[in-house]
């Protein structure tokens, strides 16, 4: 659900670039915008189907590290302090040798998210990579960059997860999890306590505050070897609970799926909670294989969370990057669209050395576009489909669709919660939207407006008619239930 809404169509990935959404940029307001991940606010459908969106991929922009074959991974797109973007990942050293192989924290930057070059931070122990931000042992492992915008000390604005890694011959060392802070991005302050576990987490540890908890929360493994997603919390960065599961593999996942790890979003524009869980299919007989491929789990707390069960970023071509991997990694909400990133490998999961063997680099970071609110849309399957939501209480008479219409049109009717047309706002009453639109404003015939539903708090259910048309959200300002005796709910 919204507060914050932008005017005009949608931009194909072709146009120009618009700015990154900033807490500052947000207008406080109450509207809100349902999207489509579940049928919540959905009471019945005629001739629809939902439809998962894949991000509309940006080969030409790839980019991967200038010197390691193994390319990268785990990577986190933040805003730097001066426009633009930091781009951070982990990289291997030595990744020829296994014997000599260590993580490293690199750095890229970006004045428009798309092409990427290496920042001048450091070099490493041999003298080759000059955009080196953490090195040596432990090695630095898991790492997630986090640009905390409600953070009121300029000092600690961008955070950073880091669980370290080293080996001996019984295994790993047992070495805390910790959080670094910065003011700039580059120079950073490590943690003396508070460690968010107390040993290694072998996934990306993905930090965010929650803005409805109003607590920090890391998605992460519990450890090594255990492959689903749990949860730790935090008031202040120093006392964290201990890790609770949050996604589990159900049963209707295909047989020894696993979860890798889960980059967490919150995404303000749908006040929605949005996951990249990664799902590793292992074959028969192998713990280290297997193909990963991302899905999108969402949530309206942060917390709960719930899953779509359907590929948003699949395995690509044989040959292409992402054939073999597609590691959801990062995303940035923009006015007008949303500017998302994959890790993308040639390989399988565990089969680095056969494509290093012939030369090739492994793995790259793949940019993508949604346009806004993307994620998910009701389109309609012959011809023409109908949606009517659950009962809503409207406070604003300003009732806005995201659609696209190419072809044939969409028209809103309001009803009463006994499915009876309101005079005057019924489908003929009603302008046709056409064309590709973000934020189309529903009006009907005559300069008719809702005044007098809002101003008398009558319940509505509104209904959508798409014809060859695809709806991705609908924003209004609302109360809503299934039942109008029952309690009144404004958020979910």
């Amino acid at each position: 659900m919204s507060s914050a809404k932008t005017q005009g169509a949608y931009k194909s990935p072709g146009s120009r670039i618009s700015r990154i959404l900033r807490l500052s940029d947000i207008v406080q307001s109450v509207m809100k915008t349902i999207v489509f991940f579940d049928d919540f606010l959905i009471h019945r459908q005629e001739s629809i189907r939902r439809i998962v969106h894949t991000p509309t991929w940006i080969e030409e922009h790839c980019y991967s590290d200038p010197v390691s074959l193994y390319g990268m991974g785990y990577a986190s797109v933040v805003p730097s302090p001066t426009g633009g973007y930091y781009l951070y990942y982990i990289t291997l050293t030595g990744v020829d040798r296994a014997t000599e192989m260590s993580t490293i924290l690199c750095m890229a930057e970006s004045d428009d998210g798309l092409r990427w070059k290496p920042a001048p931070v450091g070099t490493d122990s041999r003298g080759i990579t000059t955009n080196v931000l953490v090195a040596g042992m432990p090695a630095p492992a898991g790492c997630c960059v986090y640009y905390d915008e409600s953070e009121t000390d300029s000092a600690k604005r961008y955070k950073m997860t880091n669980s370290p890694i080293a080996r001996t011959e019984e295994g790993l060392e047992t070495l805390p999890s910790c959080i670094a802070e910065s003011s700039d991005g580059v120079n950073w302050t490590s943690s003396r306590t508070g460690s968010f576990l107390p040993h290694h987490s072998d996934t990306y540890n993905s930090l965010i505050r929650n803005p409805v908890s109003d607590r920090y929360q890391i998605t992460l493994r519990r450890r090594w070897g255990e492959r689903r997603v749990c949860l730790v919390e935090s008031p202040d960065l120093l006392r964290w609970t201990p890790p609770r599961p949050i996604v589990h593999p159900s049963p209707i996942d295909p047989p020894s799926t696993h979860f890798y790890g889960m980059p967490q979003f919150y995404y303000r524009a749908g006040e929605v909670f949005i996951g990249f869980l990664w799902n590793q299919l292992m074959p028969y007989n192998d713990v280290m294989g297997g193909p990963v491929l991302t899905e999108y789990a969402y949530s309206y707390d942060g917390l709960m969370w719930n899953r779509t069960h359907a590929p948003a970023m699949p395995r690509r071509e044989p040959g292409q990057y992402g054939a073999g991997s597609m590691y959801g990694a990062a995303m940035i909400e923009r006015d007008e669209d949303v500017l998302v990133y994959a890790v993308a490998r040639l390989e399988e999961h565990h089969r680095i050395h056969d494509v290093v063997a012939e030369g090739r680099r492994s793995g790259v970071l793949l940019p993508g576009l949604l346009r806004k609110n993307g994620f998910v849309s009701l389109a309609s399957t012959r011809g023409c489909g109908e949606i009517t939501t659950e009962c809503l209480l409207l406070s604003s008479t300003v009732v806005s669709l995201n659609v696209k219409a190419p072809l044939g049109g969409v028209r809103v009717q309001v009803c009463d919660p006994e499915y009876r047309p309101v005079p005057g706002f019924t489908y003929n009453d009603c302008r046709e939207i056409r064309g590709d639109r973000i934020n189309a404003v529903v009006r009907w015939r005559n300069g008719a407006d809702l005044g007098e539903i809002v101003r008398r708090k009558r319940w509505i259910r509104l209904q959508v008619r798409l014809e060859q048309a695809d709806l991705y959200s609908i924003d209004a300002d609302f109360a809503y239930n299934i039942n109008i005796h029952a309690p009144i709910y404004r958020d979910l």
